[in-house]
């Protein structure tokens, strides 16, 4: 497993004895800003290339707008920074992998957090960059 990498693969259907698979794999920029570079490995020869990609880009761009309102951008691995509940066992075991391999680039690291609810305790205001806490309902942890 490498973290910046995700495969699913899928059997279809209508096409015994085949498997297909989307990869994708993330090139970071930025600490908050990356690229995403898709392959598709697909058995359907019914449609033509440029349909393929179109339901492709149709359905990928549906999370543009979430990913892009993402609050905070970097990924909090402190599982405490965020509320999480059991549909978030995956996520929360990725943020411990991270974590675990010592990922430092484009996450708030653990001591980060603990620094900034140090300092709301002092000051009694949320630093929200820091905490990986957001009233954002996406953000589940």
């Amino acid at each position: 497993m490498r973290p910046l990498t995700a495969i699913l693969n899928k059997l279809p259907q209508a096409q015994h004895g085949f498997r297909e698979a989307i990869s994708l794999h993330v090139q970071p920029l930025e600490q908050e800003r990356s690229r995403v570079w898709m392959l598709l490995a697909l058995t359907n020869f019914e449609q033509t290339d440029e349909e393929l990609r179109s339901f492709q880009d149709r359905i990928f761009l549906q999370d543009k707008p979430i990913l892009e309102n993402q609050a905070p951008k970097r990924l909090p691995l402190d599982p405490g920074a965020e509320r999480s509940m059991p549909c978030d066992r995956l996520s929360v075991a990725y943020r411990r992998y991270l974590r675990d391999m010592g990922l430092r680039y484009g996450v708030i690291d653990p001591q980060e957090t603990a620094d900034a609810k140090a300092r709301e305790e002092e000051t009694g205001s949320i630093d929200h960059a820091h905490t990986g806490i957001a009233g954002n309902a996406a953000n589940h942890g």
